[in-house]
């Protein structure tokens, strides 16, 4: 039989099974999208797009049942009641315990767009002492920052640190509290630019102020992905000739204050700028039942 014959025909069974799934995955795929259009215009309806709460002392199981595990933001105060990381931490407090200590940062972000996909590029070795003296001096400023990926509290001598705080009851798993939260300091003026997490947070703010703008994840469409979870709008400035997009997208504005924490849900995106010379810390390991969830998005996105 001649080689041309021995390929598959049209007709084959494997040629149309992969042809049917093909068609399945596009189906989904525009379902997919649909709903999540669906999704955009009830919350847009709802009381939910005026504000995030603000709640003082929420019962754990509340906090599960209406934010959690319904994916919406709120701001919980009165958790850090006790903390002495309030009293304590300031720019002050670390210069003087911590002053000859070496601290990585990102640095020169300011002539980098991309600083966050280059981080790597950025990163540089600081004695503290010297860090906050640039924090102190430079007024406002987005070009340098001791950010989350800096991994502070893998650093011995910065772990003590973790007995000025105290795992918020019904909330975070005790166990895994302290197990290498994320550290966030740096000068007023830093930005975080838009993007989203594939995990649950509870972020909290220990000094100084940080403004949140937050998008829901079913408003994705409307936010020009440009690296996997970062998007190419700057919310500081948003430009809606060139995004006009982002005009139909849902923003919800909140700033956390010294002592309080806010959860930011699997998937919702986030714009943050310190408004004050800021402190904070990030945790991941709640007290839900079951594992802990990922979005492995990545993985999907590779497919």
């Amino acid at each position: 039989m001649p080689a041309a014959e021995n390929r598959l025909k049209p007709s084959h069974p494997k040629r149309r099974s992969y042809a049917q799934a093909r068609a399945n995955r596009r189906l989904i795929e525009a379902k997919s999208a649909s709903f999540l259009q669906l999704l955009a215009e009830q919350f847009r309806r709802s009381s939910a797009v005026k504000s995030v709460p603000k709640l003082h002392r929420l019962h754990p199981r509340d906090f599960f049942e209406h934010f959690y595990f319904t994916n919406r933001p709120v701001v919980l105060r009165g958790l850090m009641r006790g903390w002495p990381a309030l009293k304590r931490w300031d720019p002050e407090y670390f210069a003087r315990r911590f002053g000859d200590s070496t601290v990585e940062i990102v640095d020169g972000r300011s002539r980098d767009p991309h600083y966050e996909s280059n981080f790597f590029n950025h990163c540089r070795k600081i004695r503290m002492k010297e860090f906050v003296r640039r924090i102190e001096e430079c007024g406002e400023s987005n070009d340098f920052y001791l950010s989350a990926r800096n991994f502070f509290f893998h650093r011995r001598e910065f772990r003590p640190l973790l007995r000025d705080v105290r795992c918020p009851s019904g909330f975070l798993n005790p166990r895994k509290f302290r197990r290498q939260p994320s550290l966030f300091f740096g000068p007023k003026g830093t930005v975080t630019p838009l993007h989203h997490d594939g995990a649950n947070i509870l972020f909290g703010q220990i000094h100084g102020r940080k403004l949140f703008k937050l998008i829901p994840p079913f408003d994705l469409d409307k936010l020009y992905i440009e690296r996997r979870a970062f998007s190419a709008v700057d919310l500081g400035k948003p430009d809606y000739r060139r995004f006009p997009l982002l005009r139909r997208a849902t923003i919800l504005e909140v700033v956390v204050e010294p002592g309080e924490f806010l959860f930011i849900p699997i998937g919702w995106w986030h714009w943050v700028k310190a408004l004050d010379i800021s402190i904070s810390l990030s945790f991941l390991h709640f007290a839900a039942p079951g594992k802990p969830v990922f979005w492995r998005f990545w993985e999907n996105a590779a497919r």
